[in-house]
């Protein structure tokens, strides 16, 4: 689980998603944040937006590059279970 403080006057609506990613394999991690429409809006009626407390639901991970890179040189992990 990741916390974020967002600045109160940026409205995010309920179908925001985001992601997570590395940049190189020096390291650097970083978030992406995809507003939405508003699932609400888009159906006619007035969008949703996030409140205080409230969770991303829609959020996709990256690969964990270590790791990958790992089981290619050296064979580790669930790759080298399946040769």
């Amino acid at each position: 689980m990741l916390t974020l403080n967002i600045d109160r006057k940026v409205k995010l609506a309920e179908d925001t998603s985001m992601s997570f990613g590395i940049e190189s394999l020096l390291g650097g991690n970083y978030v992406v944040i995809q507003p939405g429409a508003g699932l609400e809006a888009e159906l006619g009626g007035e969008p949703v937006f996030l409140g205080e407390g409230d969770q991303i639901s829609l959020a996709t991970g990256c690969l964990e590059l270590g790791s990958l890179i790992g089981q290619l040189v050296f064979g580790t992990g669930e790759a080298a279970g399946k040769k």
